[in-house]
């Protein structure tokens, strides 16, 4: 997205951003349909009757938005596809009516096929999935569960990694449990312990960067290891929204308090949400495009 000068947006868009950056309940893709839905109350809230100071404004929406959860790819990718749109088609209209129309179509374009992406990746994950099989995953991921439900006739049982420090990976064992899947909860440092008991490792993903690795909920790296210490194939699910286009990535840290509410004087307490696994660990990644090879993400940049 072109540079853009600071121009104050709306409280309320503010706070509706504000949302998005301390969400700590939902994955990568609900927060990137959030996005979405902010652009778009931008679009209809503005009451400028301009176009080139509407265009500022909506691009100043979408900087704040790829700046609050930067390891999480989808939502830059889909906001810089809406403020292209709004670049191409200012150029071809002075009707903010006409242009406003054009970008809440796109907006709701982007929406729908984001939410019906993931079952088309949950009929490809199935298809990897052995009858009487044995899963292990990490932390929480909608596109997961949907293989899950799936594939649930053909799986054994799923072990869970509790997903330290807020236990996403007790909302997946939950989840599980309601679609009829025997579930069992470990501490995310059993993983290596258990891994024998396992066919397939299967995680969600945050971002896959343009070499092939994947970027996910911290202890995704270990647990890639252990997979292939063990002969294990390991493969992440997610969206092609979420390939990024560059290799530079910020690791988003929270607050310490998270791993140790009460920390000792003088005691560090350091709370990384994220990690990057390379590619020789993966096996392939499920898209919505199919099951890819690592080398061949590159080639499925939406952006």
């Amino acid at each position: 997205m072109g540079r853009t000068r600071d121009i104050d947006i709306s409280p309320k868009t503010k706070r509706k951003i504000e949302d998005i950056k301390n969400d700590r309940e939902h994955g990568a893709n609900y927060l990137a349909i959030e996005a979405l839905n902010v652009l778009k109350f931008g679009v209809e809230d503005t009451k400028e009757k301009d176009v080139p100071v509407f265009s500022s404004y909506l691009k100043q929406i979408g900087k704040e938005l790829m700046e609050v959860r930067p390891s999480m790819a989808v939502i830059t990718n889909v906001v810089n596809m809406v403020i292209y749109t709004l670049v191409k088609e200012s150029k071809k209209t002075t009707n903010l009516k006409i242009l406003k129309g054009i970008l809440t179509k796109s907006i709701n374009e982007l929406i729908k096929d984001l939410e019906n992406s993931i079952f088309r990746i949950a009929a490809h994950g199935k298809k990897l999935i052995k009858d009487k099989s044995t899963i292990m995953t990490h932390s929480w991921s909608r596109t997961f569960i949907e293989i899950m439900r799936n594939a649930r006739e053909k799986v054994k049982g799923v072990i869970v990694l509790e997903g330290r420090p807020l236990f996403e990976g007790r909302k997946t064992a939950k989840e599980l449990l309601e679609l009829g899947i025997l579930v069992t909860l470990i501490t995310d440092a059993q993983a290596g312990y258990f891994m024998s008991d396992v066919d397939l490792v299967l995680v969600g993903a945050d971002s896959i960067l343009p070499n092939g690795s994947v970027v996910n909920k911290v202890g995704t790296y270990l647990l890639a290891l252990s997979a292939r210490d063990k002969g294990i194939p390991f493969y992440a699910a997610c969206s092609s929204y979420k390939i990024r286009s560059d290799e530079e990535l910020e690791l988003e840290e929270k607050e310490g308090k998270e791993v140790m509410e009460e920390p000792l004087p003088n005691l560090k307490v350091r709370n990384v949400y994220f990690d990057i696994t390379p590619p020789e660990l993966i096996v392939g990644i499920i898209t919505e495009k199919g099951v890819l090879k690592p080398n061949e993400v590159i080639n499925y940049l939406n952006v």
